[in-house]
């Protein structure tokens, strides 16, 4: 699959670092170790396309490495998978994705992680070409606690702030958006979560509520307040109040409650990476959406679902969730979700 530059939402950041990623290509003649940070997977494979693209004008070819399951000693994967260019004198760029899944598994991760942090000088003693690892978002914070003299070595990191233009008109279409992208300051969330908590005092110090009142209440406070906690990027809190918010809602028996729920948890395991979780969340929201016979609700969990196995490079299943999604939005005569559905399905060319 092919994505063109107009697919994308370059911001000017993004343009700034992938022309500065561009120049240290061109410029390096031995080992240098550069993260570049996009937080969609299909994304870091078609800036790497672009950026390959340019650099094949200066004569310079990239090696590509795909890390696809959790390793013990994620260095050795990758030797395993290119060439020594000491070997052979082979100084292309190698690029390397997938050190999500290497570090998914809570088995495997601090070997890992341990491994980048204490055996870092295998990278440069076996690979004298720039090492350039795509990270999402959430692993940057991960390596720099985790692994910080892996992390301390490198020699640039590039942010790619963008989305994919027509999962974004999808989600807009959807009513759906993600989840780490802050429409308020951290000063205005914070005010919110304030004004909740503070209602949810008083809600908890009144005896005289109305049992179903109150467990109803207590439900609708601990949800938007777990989306305001997602909002201002404190997952742990976030989910921690919407997973809450789920046992009040199954006490009172508010179905439309519990799916919605389950829709802003997969919504936010998938901003942070976490795909399986995401998809687990997401999954439930449908069943129950399904039985609700509510299309809507149905229409935006199969989009969520297509988009997180679109993030995993999982194509033919995102296709399989946009044929049932268009289905949904000609049942519901939306004309344009069913045109874009066709345009994403035309996008990814699964037969």
């Amino acid at each position: 699959m092919k994505t063109k530059r107009s697919e994308l939402i370059l911001t000017p950041e993004a343009e700034e670092a992938l022309d500065a990623l561009w120049r240290v290509l061109c410029w390096s003649t031995g080992h240098t170790l550069l993260f570049a940070v996009a937080n969609s997977l299909p994304a870091q494979r078609s800036l790497t396309a672009l950026l390959e693209q340019e650099l094949e004008a200066e004569g310079i070819s990239i090696l590509q490495v795909t890390l696809e399951r959790a390793e013990f000693h994620p260095i050795q994967a990758i030797r395993e998978r290119c060439p020594s260019s000491v070997e052979r004198e082979d100084l292309r760029p190698c690029v390397i994705f997938g050190l999500e899944h290497t570090l998914a598994s809570s088995q495997h991760r601090e070997a890992a992680l341990s491994v980048l942090n204490l055996n870092r000088e295998q990278l440069r003693e076996y690979f004298q070409r720039p090492m350039i690892f795509w990270l999402l978002e959430y692993l940057v914070d991960l390596i720099g606690e985790r692994a910080p003299d892996f992390w301390a070595w490198r020699s640039g990191v590039y942010y790619f702030p963008v989305r994919d233009l027509l999962l974004a008109q999808l989600d807009a279409v959807l009513s759906v958006d993600s989840l780490s992208l802050k429409n308020l300051s951290e000063s205005e969330v914070q005010q919110q979560v304030n004004v909740l908590e503070r209602e949810l005092d008083e809600t908890l110090s009144k005896g005289h509520v109305v049992r179903s009142d109150f467990l109803q209440l207590q439900a609708q406070l601990q949800q938007r307040l777990g989306v305001l906690y997602l909002q201002a990027g404190n997952y742990s809190q976030g989910r921690s109040s919407l997973e809450c918010s789920l046992e009040f809602f199954r006490r009172t028996g508010d179905q439309s409650g519990l799916a919605l729920a389950y829709l802003y948890l997969g919504m936010a395991a998938r901003d942070i990476g976490e795909h399986e979780m995401a998809a687990k969340f997401l999954e439930t929201s449908g069943d129950i959406f399904q039985t609700l016979g509510d299309s809507f609700g149905m229409a935006r969990t199969l989009h969520l679902l297509a988009a997180v196995a679109y993030d995993q490079g999982d194509f033919a299943i995102a296709a399989d969730r946009y044929r049932e999604l268009c289905q949904i939005a000609r049942s519901l005569g939306d004309r344009r979700l069913v045109e874009l559905c066709e345009a994403q399905l035309n996008r990814l060319a699964v037969p």
